[in-house]
């Protein structure tokens, strides 16, 4: 369960970055501050779920 949500979180974040460089590229300003954001907002959501599966695995 945890491995599949950071996998998708990783690659999404992955996505955000290849849109700050569009943004970038394109002259683009709000795509790049969307992306920026979405990154933050990714990299939380991960740093989330890995503190919630070591917490599970110390209950174990």
């Amino acid at each position: 369960m945890f491995r599949i949500g950071l996998f998708l979180v990783i690659i999404c974040t992955a996505a955000s970055l290849a849109g700050i460089v569009a943004g970038m590229v394109l002259g683009q300003p709000i795509l790049t501050l969307l992306s920026a954001f979405a990154v933050i907002l990714f990299m939380w959501v991960g740093f989330m779920l890995k503190a919630i599966q070591q917490r599970n695995q110390g209950h174990d």
